[in-house]
């Protein structure tokens, strides 16, 4: 079956009609690799929306939104997992400088995926 697009507004529309601009996509912007010592994941940015980041690795990631980021404080995303922050419910959260670190690992893979407004 093949399926039609819907008349009217475009997911592109509906943006530029909530925010008032368009946004777009941005992959790993600072690198798609992490160890054990802490390193930042995404610089500050006031025009980031919102923001996914996936654990590829066998390991447990953890991130923060500051440099204090460990593997004793942060937020645990397991091996496979991932989180989302988006303005409407995290506020200004996905525009903060985020820091991740690899409970164990050098090199793990994480997939950043990061929306952003023109």
């Amino acid at each position: 079956m093949v399926q039609r697009r819907p008349t009217g507004l475009s997911i592109f529309d509906l943006l530029e009609k909530e925010l008032g601009t368009v946004a777009y996509p941005n992959e790993n912007p600072e690198g798609s690799t992490l160890g054990t010592t802490a390193a930042r994941l995404l610089i500050g940015n006031v025009n980031r929306i919102a923001f996914l980041i996936y654990n590829l690795s066998a390991n447990v990631l953890f991130i923060a939104p500051n440099r204090e980021v460990a593997t004793t404080r942060g937020i645990r995303i397991g091996p496979s997992q991932g989180v989302m922050f988006i303005w409407k419910e995290d506020l200004s959260l996905p525009s903060s400088e985020w820091w991740g670190v690899m409970d164990a690992g050098a090199a793990q893979q994480l997939y950043i995926l990061e929306m952003v407004t023109a």
